[in-house]
């Protein structure tokens, strides 16, 4: 069972497995787990900073690192050695290197930050083509011939990801690019197997085989969906504040206010995932119905930190004070993550009996 489920690990996601390879040499197992998530939290904090300084400056960059690293998207999946912390990372770095004028170097940089991403989390791969679309949006009024080499120096390091992942599936099974995700994420909380793992049934099914060979259990999944998780959306952890003033700023520009182009870039990547949501599961193993919106959430906050301080500004307020109580109303709604990870192990099931 160790064997398999470490195998089911690389087939799904092989950064985390390579990263904790490497410092088991040199740190204990608990400590290699924690600082393979844990690194990417710590890079993608000033990141998130400098999306919101970008848009709004210090005030704003501030209030959104800070939800962010006292979130549980932040210090809870930052200890745990699962994706997310690599995620928020990688997309916070392309997001971050295409705000502004388009250059080669920023194409090239977010295409090594999505092939980084790609190995943590495959649905880099199925953001890809709006990335690529943004860029040439985006380079298009400098020529077209520069705007799609543009567009191809960001796809190379990603491509190159995806082979040698590729190449390494097949040295391992003999096939291609084998891809353990699709099949162990749908069959997950449907009940197909009682009474064990789903993630030890080494089956191969695409997303569209699956969902017409079981087609009542994945209606029965969207009637959960609607009635449980998608209310959940609006929270994106313990960011609900600032999360709110991005879903305000997004009504605004989809009914015609001008901002900023990079919005459109983050609006399509949300509008993407919600629609991946279904295939994917519901609870996952107890983590929590909006694990794969989290990783978007820390750019809802930054975003969202940039609108409060620019309307603050709108207003003449007194943005130092204003900052100040933005900050302190973040923090009261991390109390809850704050509490778990000063005393979350003494309310563990095994302590408690």
């Amino acid at each position: 069972h160790a064997q398999a489920e470490r195998f089911a690990a690389q087939a799904r996601s092989p950064l985390p497995v390579l990263v904790m390879g490497w410092l088991m040499r040199v740190v204990s197992e608990p400590t290699a787990v924690a600082l393979s998530s844990g690194i990417f939290f710590v890079l993608s904090v000033p990141l998130i900073f400098l999306i919101g300084h970008r848009l709004a400056g210090r005030s704003a960059g501030l209030l959104g690192s800070a939800a962010y690293a006292i979130s549980p998207a932040g210090l809870w999946y930052g200890v745990t050695g699962m994706t997310e912390s690599a995620s928020i990372f990688s997309l916070s770095a392309i997001i971050y290197l295409l705000m502004g004028e388009i250059t080669w170097g920023g194409c090239a940089l977010a295409g090594v930050a999505a092939g980084v991403g790609y190995l943590g989390r495959f649905t880099f791969k199925i953001w890809a083509p709006l990335i690529v679309g943004f860029i040439i949006w985006r380079a298009w009024r400098k020529g077209p011939l520069r705007a799609i080499g543009m567009a191809a120096l960001f796809v190379t390091p990603l491509i190159a990801a995806m082979l040698w992942f590729g190449a390494s599936m097949e040295r391992a099974t003999g096939e291609f690019g084998y891809f353990g995700q699709e099949d162990i994420s749908i069959r997950r909380d449907t009940g197909l197997y009682p009474g064990r793992s789903s993630s030890l049934a080494l089956e191969s099914w695409s997303a569209r085989e699956f969902v017409m060979t079981h087609k009542a259990i994945m209606v029965r999944k969207y009637g959960r969906i609607a009635e449980v998780a998608w209310p959940a959306v609006v929270k994106m952890g313990a960011m609900p504040f600032l999360v709110c003033f991005f879903l305000v700023e997004m009504f605004l520009v989809l009914v015609g206010a001008r901002r900023g182009q990079i919005h459109w870039l983050i609006y399509a990547l949300l509008g993407l995932q919600l629609l991946l949501v279904p295939l994917v599961s519901f609870g996952h193993g107890g983590v929590g119905e909006n694990r794969y919106l989290d990783v978007l959430g820390p750019l809802g906050a930054a975003l969202g930190a940039a609108f409060a301080v620019e309307l603050l500004r709108g207003k003449h307020a007194a943005t130092r004070r204003a900052t100040l109580v933005l900050i302190a109303i973040v923090a009261l709604t991390s109390i809850p993550t704050l509490f778990d990870v000063a005393v979350g192990p003494y309310h563990s099931d095994e302590l408690s009996h």
